[in-house]
C-alpha cells in the first residue's frame, strides 16, 4: 500500500510540474527561460522515481529492492537540488518558477522521502518479525 502511495506521489509531481505547478511560461517570442529546463529535469526525475518504486514493488529480490530504494533516495535528492542550483531559475523571486514550481517540487519531494522512510521502516520491521516468528502489529 505504501509503495502505491509513493507511485501516486511521483505521478503527482510529474503531472503537476507540467500542468498546474509548472515553471514560467514561454516568452512573447516563443522561447523558454532556463527555468523550463529545470521543469523538464524534475519531470524526468519524477518519472524515473515512479519507475524505481513500481519496479521495487514487483521484484522480490531483497538486494535489488534495496538498490532501487537507494536510487530512489538519490534521484529524489537530485530532484530537490536541480531547480535553482544545478539549473538556474529566473532572477526575480516573485516569478512563477520560484513561487509555485520550486515550492511544489520541494514540498512533494520531501513528502515522498518521508513516506519512503516510513514504508521502508515498516517493511524492515515486518521482515524482522517474520523471521523471528512474532507478529508485526501485536
Amino acid at each position: 500500500m505504501g509503495k502505491i502511495i509513493l507511485v501516486v506521489i511521483e505521478a503527482l509531481i510529474a503531472i503537476g510540474v507540467k500542468t498546474v505547478f509548472s515553471a514560467c511560461p514561454a516568452m512573447e517570442n516563443g522561447m523558454y527561460m532556463s527555468c523550463h529546463n529545470a521543469e523538464n529535469a524534475v519531470f524526468i526525475l519524477a518519472v524515473v522515481q515512479a519507475f524505481l518504486i513500481a519496479t521495487s514493488f514487483i521484484l522480490k529480490n531483497k538486494k535489488v529492492r534495496i538498490a532501487l530504494g537507494a536510487l530512489f533516495v538519490v534521484s529524489t535528492i537530485a530532484s530537490l537540488i536541480v531547480p535553482g542550483n544545478v539549473i538556474h531559475l529566473c532572477m526575480m523571486a516573485s516569478m512563477r518558477c520560484h513561487s509555485v514550481f520550486k515550492v511544489f517540487n520541494i514540498s512533494v519531494n520531501v513528502l515522498g522521502l518521508i513516506v519512503f522512510a516510513i514504508v521502508s521502516f515498516l517493511e524492515f520491521k515486518k521482515e524482522r518479525n517474520s523471521v523471528s516468528g512474532t507478529r508485526v502489529f501485536e
